[in-house]
């Protein structure tokens, strides 16, 4: 018993927590387990008194009234509960609830007299759905685990000390240290210091990345070489290593929508086997007699219309093998993208970041007039207001940051052109044909692979800067595996020129390139591609927001980086490498195909023992051990099929 004191003091404790940072929502999903663990613990605890006392009742020593006594508290101390559940459900009018079912069922064997055979059936039953919850949580859990990069403390930096506190104390704008060795804790910009960072958790790349001052740290990467000092520019909600985590959060809701969409057999499997089991219980002992015997059958049918064991089954492949896939890099968000994925026959690539790379380079100067010095330094002036990739690869082949003060105008046509006037009279254009095009001046030759921009000083042309945009080494690769898997369609949407497309889609061997497309036309593109078959769309996740939802899967690689991706895309592919996408294709129809083969195990195991009932004799506790044996087996199943496919599949890739 607990003093008002105590309790008092447990308040405050509790109050002080909340104040000093705790997250309350990890305070209620505490409490919440510690009630599960309880109610877990105290049902098997009734279910192992149920098995006393039933063993206790078989004793030959023990009297006729004191043995059926025996067997009805055993029956009430593990099923007392069920039958409550059973009056609510009848009288929220869901009278054929799988509580109702397995309550009747059990009863009704009881009365005729099956005793033994009555309680075994409900230690069975419920001893089978705790095992089921427990397989759930742990492919839940092993989900989390591989994507929980999350740290428990920080290193506070303030007033010249160090203070190791709570992650989720530390807020946007508080300064941290990180020692080699550590976990970047939160997402950040270097203060001070200069290390390299292992960006493979978060990015799945294998280069390590180097770190200094001003430098944008990402959390879950780990600190190889120096000592760094952040300031943080989110909290931990709002860090990279939780939206990792928010990803599963669609999970949580994963049953109910997996027995909604079997809602439709439920409505014709469960009424039609419950006029069966009446049938056989009433009409066929009115006329061949042995009530005792038909009732029992009857029990066994009860037990057979339940469809919980058939949705385990499913579950449990679901929620296991969407977890080896996690491990794999390949996060699919639920039922209903794997449902998608298995049937797709169409994918449209953003070149931007998945094929390619993403980042433009500046591989040629080609000026008579000027230096290549200068003609990079007179472009960066022309983008200085631009924040496009173009722009940002010739201001960083120039070398130094435009003086905006020095800008009187700035005029700028997406994809055409980015004209400035300098205060010293001078005006600047840098873009595309089309530019010099409008000026009337004669347009130098294209080289194939690269995007040509050039540059004019007033009228006249003054040079062109040649960029280009790396293949991903595993963009053939990629392509070449979707075509094997059956896909009809492989499109790309690109900025470049019709003839830098043309080239790309033969050296990639893709169906089409769209070219010169802005990012409105991309969404037309996309909404016109829709139709016949399931549609894929993958970009970088990065800038693509308004492109979700004009697929029918959204995917996005190197995704974990990108808080619109964890947020939107159905598909989140860890690691820059396209070819995950073919992953995430073999992954949902190796979960199709298991989930069917478990459905079809659960459900021989359902059907032939009930004909045995039926046509033979079959006790109702052999029948609820031969279901739970068979959903143990899907568990065995669901868990070694993904790994045994994909290292076939990995075998056959190295042959």
């Amino acid at each position: 018993m607990i003093s008002e004191k105590g309790r008092k003091m447990n308040t405050k404790k509790l109050l002080s927590d909340l104040r000093d940072g705790v997250n309350i929502d990890k305070i209620k999903k505490l409490l919440r387990s510690v009630g599960r663990e309880q109610s877990e613990l105290s049902v098997m605890i009734r279910l192992a008194i149920s098995v006393i006392l039933l063993i206790l009742a078989g004793l030959r020593f023990m009297p006729g009234g004191l043995c059926m006594g025996s067997r009805t508290a055993a029956l009430t101390v593990c099923a007392y509960d069920m039958v409550i559940n059973t009056f609510r459900a009848i009288r929220s009018k869901k009278l054929l609830s799988p509580v109702i079912l397995i309550t009747i069922s059990s009863v009704l064997a009881f009365a005729v007299g099956a005793y033994s055979d009555a309680v075994l059936f409900v230690v069975i039953y419920r001893v089978f759905g705790f095992l089921i919850r427990r397989t759930v949580n742990w492919a839940k859990r092993d989900t989390a685990d591989s994507l929980d990069l999350r740290s428990a403390e920080v290193r506070l930096y303030g007033d010249g000390r160090i203070t190791v506190v709570p992650a989720d104390s530390v807020k946007a704008g508080d300064l941290y240290m990180v020692t080699p060795g550590d976990v970047i804790p939160l997402d950040g910009v270097v203060q001070s210091g200069a290390s390299e960072l292992d960006t493979e958790p978060v990015t799945g790349e294998t280069v390590t990345r180097k770190v200094q001052k001003d430098s944008v740290v990402l959390s879950g990467c780990v600190n190889v070489t120096g000592t760094l000092l952040v300031q943080a520019t989110a909290d931990l909600r709002d860090s990279v290593v939780t939206g990792r985590m928010n990803f599963i959060d669609s999970y949580d809701a994963f049953e109910a929508k997996l027995e909604k969409s079997c809602e439709g057999f439920r409505a014709i499997y469960v009424p039609v086997v419950c006029v069966i089991a009446a049938v056989v219980g009433i009409a066929v002992p009115l006329i061949a007699g042995d009530f005792p015997r038909w009732l029992h059958t009857a029990s066994v049918l009860l037990a057979a219309a339940s469809p919980v064991p058939l949705f385990a089954a499913s579950a449990i492949t679901y929620y296991s093998q969407l977890g080896d896939a996690a491990g794999k890099g390949v996060l699919i968000r639920n039922k209903e993208t794997v449902d998608k994925l298995a049937k797709v026959s169409r994918v449209v690539f953003d070149k931007a970041g998945t094929l390619f790379t993403g980042r433009l380079s500046v591989k040629a100067v080609e000026s008579d007039r000027l230096s290549d010095e200068e003609l990079l330094m007179l472009a960066a002036y022309a983008f200085a207001n631009s924040e496009s990739r173009i722009a940002e690869a010739i201001k960083e082949a120039s070398g130094f940051t435009p003086d905006k003060n020095r800008i009187k105008k700035n005029y700028e046509e997406e994809g055409k052109c980015s004209i400035v006037q300098l205060k010293d009279g001078r005006v600047i254009a840098a873009g595309s044909r089309e530019m010099l095009e409008m000026m009337e001046l004669p347009v130098p030759p294209e080289e194939k692979g690269c995007t040509a921009v050039y540059v004019c000083i007033g009228k006249q042309y003054a040079g062109c800067i040649r960029l280009q945009d790396k293949v991903r080494a595993d963009a053939c690769n990629a392509v070449n595996e979707l075509k094997a898997m059956g896909a009809q369609d492989i499109s790309i949407l690109a900025a470049d020129s019709e003839e830098n497309c043309r080239d790309i889609s033969e050296s990639l061997g893709v169906n089409s390139v769209f070219h010169a497309v802005t990012t409105d036309e991309k969404e037309a593109v996309l909404e016109d591609l829709k139709g016949d078959g399931v549609l894929v769309y993958l970009g970088s996740g990065a800038d693509d927001t308004s492109l979700y939802g004009r697929a029918d899967v959204d995917a996005a690689v190197n995704g974990l980086i990108s808080h619109n991706a964890m947020k939107n895309a159905d598909v989140v592919l860890v690691k820059s490498e396209p070819s995950k996408l073919g992953a995430a294709i073999r992954a949902a129809r190796i979960i199709k195909k298991t989930a069917k083969a478990n459905f079809g195990l659960v459900a021989a195991a359902t059907f032939i023992p009930a004909l045995i009932a039926v046509f033979g004799s079959l006790k109702l506790w052999t029948f609820g051990f031969i279901q739970s044996v068979a959903v143990i087996v899907t568990v065995f199943i669901a868990a070694g099929a993904y790994r045994f496919l994909e290292k076939q599949y990995d075998d056959q890739k190295t042959e």
